[in-house]
């Protein structure tokens, strides 16, 4: 699993990469999908995720999350909707 974190702290506006997805705090259990490796042909947009031993809701995805998406799909989890 690929992780890698911007700050050293976890505090809103932070954002971190797990498995090629790039997510944002947005609150202190919630989160947002802000982005996608450039690289990454399908998207798996899980309903929470894992990161510095804190489990984080997906509750957002931006407006421009997926704009370097090309030919891939996606699949959003019915529970981030």
């Amino acid at each position: 699993m690929e992780e890698t974190f911007d700050t050293s702290t976890a505090q809103g506006g932070s954002t971190f990469w797990v498995d090629g997805i790039k997510y944002e705090i947005t609150s202190d259990n919630t989160i947002a999908v802000v982005g996608v490796g450039e690289y990454i042909m399908d998207v798996d947009i899980p309903e929470s995720v894992t990161y510095n031993e804190i489990t984080y809701i997906v509750d957002t995805i931006g407006k421009s999350a997926c704009r370097d998406c090309k030919n891939g799909s996606s699949d959003i989890s019915s529970d981030c909707v």
